[in-house]
Formats: structure tokens, sequence, C-alpha cells
């Protein structure tokens, strides 16, 4: 039997295979498994290893138009998460690799529920990282202060972002 499946992350196409077997009063086991998409990427889009290694190498010598073919930017890759957008002193918390705090939250485009990977970006859609919701953004509404998002992995680098958090340190005497 032949089966095309659209399934959600997390969802175990072997077991399912199993499982249809024993509906149907049979055994049943998967015998081949291709993956042809993955979030917002398909596998058309796809490139063998050599093709990445070739244009890594050709951008180690200057030439980056083959890289920049081939390689996609981070906003790209995260776009069908849910995104917090926040305020600037929160982004360079978050960047430091702080956890997120309601407070530090400027903007919801989206909905998304407790236990869902969210994409923090700042006001300008750039990704500082990526944490899981502690909360629902239904909750948020009733939520004055707390965390909000734990910081899973930050993907800026830190020191795009000053410590805008801490005072300053005074000058030296």
């Amino acid at each position: 039997m032949l089966l095309d499946v659209t399934a959600d992350s997390g969802t175990y196409v072997r077991t399912l295979a199993v499982d249809l077997g024993e509906a149907l009063g049979t055994e049943a086991h998967l015998e081949e498994l291709r993956r042809v998409g993955t979030g917002p990427f398909r596998e058309g889009q796809s490139i063998t290893v050599t093709e990445l290694e070739d244009a890594l190498e050709r951008a180690r010598t200057g030439e980056v138009e083959p890289a920049r073919a081939v390689l996609h930017p981070l906003e790209e890759v995260w776009r069908e998460f849910p995104k917090i957008l926040l305020k600037e002193a929160a982004a360079a918390a978050v960047a430091h690799g702080a956890s997120l705090a309601r407070g530090g939250i400027l903007h919801l485009p989206a909905p998304f529920a407790r236990g869902d990977s969210v994409a923090l970006v700042t006001r300008k859609g750039r990704i500082v990282a990526i944490g899981k919701a502690r909360v629902g953004s239904e909750e948020l509404g009733e939520l004055e202060s707390g965390w909000v998002v734990e910081t899973r992995r930050v993907l800026a680098e830190a020191t795009d972002f000053p410590p805008l958090w801490r005072a300053p340190s005074p000058p030296p005497p």
C-alpha cells in the first residue's frame, strides 16, 4: 500500500502504518519514509551537501552569490512560527540569554498557546531568539508581570545588542 501523509511535526508515521495494519486485521510496517517538505520548504528547494560545501567554499574566496542562492535568512526559516515583537531593552536582554518578561512585549502579531515555540523578534523583524511560551497569548491580558517565554536558543549575536537593562558603569577614577 502506498500512502501520502501530510502531518504536523511530532506525528509518528511509522506507528500510523502499524495502526492501519491492526485496523485492517493484519500486520503492517513502514518500508520507506520520504519527507517531501518541512515548514515552508519543499523537496524541490533542497540541495546536496556537496552543493552546500561548494557554495560555502566559494564564499570563503569572496564569491558570495552561490551561498546567497542556497542559504535562507533566519527570518524566512522561522516565518511560520508565532512571533512576539520585543521592546528594545528586552531584545538586548534576550540576546544575552534572558527569558522574556511580560513588560518586554511590544506587540503580538498572532496568537499562540502555552508550550508553543515562538520567535522573539525586534520591531524591525530581526529574530533574536526562539523560546517556549510559558503562557498563551490569551492569558497575557490578565498578566501584569512575570515570565512569558523561556528562551531556548539565542540566534542573534549578543554583541549586536548593548546591555540596555544595566546601569552604565561609573567612569574610572
